[in-house]
C-alpha cells in the first residue's frame, strides 16, 4: 500500500496548487488543485481507505498529520523514510504563531512527489537539502522497505541554508537582508537588525505566499533565490 500512495501521487504531477484547498478525500477523480496536506491525505485515503492527518471535516493540514504522528502514528528518521516508498517527510508548522509546515511522499529512493506550492504545482523533488522534522508511517500500511536496516549515514545532507522561527532567536547576517527586501515590498514593519523573529517569520510567510512558494515562514535556499540573496 506505501507504494500506490507514491504511484496515486505520480498520477497527478503538473497539476495546480492553491493555498487552504479543501480535496474531498472519497473523490477518486479528483484532480487538483491540491495543497500538500490535501495531497499527502488524499492519496493516503485512496491507497488505504483510512482518512489520516485530517480533522472531523477531513480537513487536511500538516499540523493534524504532527498531531497524528504524536498520538498513533509512526515516527520514523529521515534517514530511513528516504527510502521507503510511500512514506511521509513532515515538516510541523509552529504553533506558536499559528502557520503551515509542509508535507512530501517519499519516492524510496531519495526523491519525493508533493503539492509544493503556487509557483511549482504538483512535482517531483528530493529529500536532501531541505528541512524535515521526521519520517511518518501510517499505522497498518505495508511499506516496501521498511525493515530495510542498511547503513543510514551519509544519505540525507542538511540544508546549506536553514533559518526558522527558534528560542533563542537565531541570528545571521543574511536574515537582516531579507527584511530589507521585505520591507522594500512593504510587508516587514519590523525592526532591521539580524534576528529572526515573529515579526520577520509572518513577513517571510506573505512573501512566500505573493510568489508560490511553499508558506512555511522559514528562510531556505529556494526563498533567498527568490529574493536574489544567493
Amino acid at each position: 500500500m506505501g507504494k500506490a500512495i507514491y504511484e496515486l501521487g505520480l498520477e497527478h504531477i503538473g497539476e495546480k496548487y492553491v493555498f487552504g484547498i479543501v480535496v474531498p478525500k472519497k473523490n477518486s477523480n479528483w484532480k487538483g488543485p491540491w495543497d500538500c496536506a490535501e495531497f499527502a491525505s488524499w492519496c493516503t485515503y485512496q491507497a488505504t481507505k483510512k482518512l489520516y492527518g485530517c480533522n472531523e471535516q477531513e480537513d487536511a493540514y500538516t499540523g493534524f498529520w504532527w498531531r497524528d504522528v504524536k498520538r498513533f502514528g509512526i515516527k520514523i528518521s529521515i534517514e530511513k523514510a528516504m527510502k521507503i516508498k510511500g512514506a511521509m517527510l513532515l515538516r510541523a508548522p509552529k504553533k506558536n504563531p499559528a502557520k503551515i509546515g509542509h508535507i512530501a511522499i517519499s519516492d524510496g529512493a531519495g526523491g519525493t512527489v508533493e503539492a509544493k506550492g503556487a509557483k511549482y504545482g504538483v512535482v517531483k523533488d528530493v529529500v536532501s537539502g531541505r528541512r524535515w522534522d521526521c519520517g511518518v508511517l501510517v499505522p497498518g500500511v505495508n511499506y516496501e522497505g521498511e525493515n530495510n536496516d542498511s547503513d543510514e549515514s551519509d544519505t540525507y545532507n542538511l540544508p546549506e541554508y536553514s533559518f526558522f522561527l527558534k528560542s533563542p532567536y537565531l541570528k545571521h547576517a543574511l536574515i537582516l537582508e531579507a527584511k530589507k527586501k521585505l520591507n522594500e515590498v512593504n510587508i516587514f514593519p519590523g525592526e532591521m537588525n539580524t534576528t529572526f523573529d515573529i515579526d520577520f517569520f509572518h513577513g517571510l510567510y506573505s512573501f512566500q505566499l505573493l510568489n508560490g512558494l511553499v508558506p512555511d515562514g522559514e528562510l531556505g535556499k529556494e526563498t533567498l533565490i527568490e529574493m536574489n540573496l544567493i
